[in-house]
């Protein structure tokens, strides 16, 4: 491991080539995180990536990007699903000591490790759970209890939105880090869309070492309030999703052209209500 003051130097220029604020604290956490990380990565095989560079840049900067590009208000809950080595939770709690976080792998050996490297950075507003994201996201105690979810694996989106969104509040999102291929993603995600209620509110591209070599995506995904509202006094009736983070009202256009709001459209020609108006 590096000494501190050559980590400091290596820091400062990429945090500011990417325009993100520290201070020397945060830097700080970040040297102790990055030695035990490297200390441990030589036991249980963490991460591929040992250079001090491409580890500020490919791990830490990467994680933090959500803080640059989305508001996330003051003390959310979020969860990391599948967070491995900590990433992108740790780096996230790091620059944001408000975040409540809850770390959720698989993984006894990558929990336990993500367990003691936080034991500096306020450990009380931490929660780890070990264990598969399928059999947590039906436990009724975690369950819809999340502002975010927030994920890193390797997984495809279609599959990372089935495990991730069951731990979000109606009105709250999930954020995908994803890479080029963001586009062919997003298509085969289609159906996961309808069924879950979800819907892209935000995408952001950026290059993470500042060239064209290793383009990033980073996908905002809305879940919406799948209770909706009819409103027989319009003609055609107009859905208003009703929720405390959501006032969406939608026209006969996106009736026509969303899929998930087309079907309740549809049904409302059966109703009373419609066929009264249309007489």
């Amino acid at each position: 491991m590096t000494d501190y003051k050559t980590f400091g130097e290596k820091f400062i220029y990429y945090f500011k080539q990417y325009d993100i604020a520290y201070d020397e604290k945060i830097i700080k956490d970040f040297y102790i995180f990055t030695d035990y990380l490297l200390s441990e990565n030589e036991k249980y095989n963490l991460t591929s990536i040992k250079d001090i560079d491409e580890i500020i840049v490919k791990h830490y900067i990467d994680s933090i990007m959500i803080l640059k590009y989305f508001d996330i208000p003051e003390n959310s809950k979020i969860i990391d699903v599948g967070t491995g080595a900590g990433f992108p939770g740790i780096p996230i709690s790091i620059m944001r000591k408000d975040l409540k976080i809850t770390f959720l792998d698989s993984s006894n050996k990558k929990i336990n490790f993500t367990k003691n490297a936080v034991e500096n950075i306020n450990p009380d507003r931490f929660i780890f759970y070990c264990g598969r994201a399928e059999d947590f996201g039906k436990n009724s105690n975690v369950r819809e209890t999340y502002d975010f979810a927030v994920s890193r694996a390797v997984a495809k989106l279609n599959i990372m939105c089935e495990l991730s969104v069951p731990f979000i509040k109606p009105g709250g999102y999930f954020i995908a880090y994803k890479s080029k291929s963001v586009n062919e993603e997003i298509s085969e995600t289609e159906k996961a869309f309808k069924e879950l209620y979800l819907d892209i509110a935000e995408a952001i591209d950026f290059n993470l070492d500042l060239s064209d070599e290793n383009k990033r995506t980073l996908l905002k995904i809305k879940k919406l309030n799948p209770k909706t509202i009819l409103c027989a006094h319009s003609d055609p009736p107009i859905l208003e999703y009703k929720d405390e983070m959501v006032d969406r009202v939608t026209s006969k256009i996106d009736a026509e052209n969303t899929p998930f709001i087309k079907f309740f459209y549809n049904i409302s020609k059966f109703t009373p209500e419609y066929k009264k108006n249309k007489e």
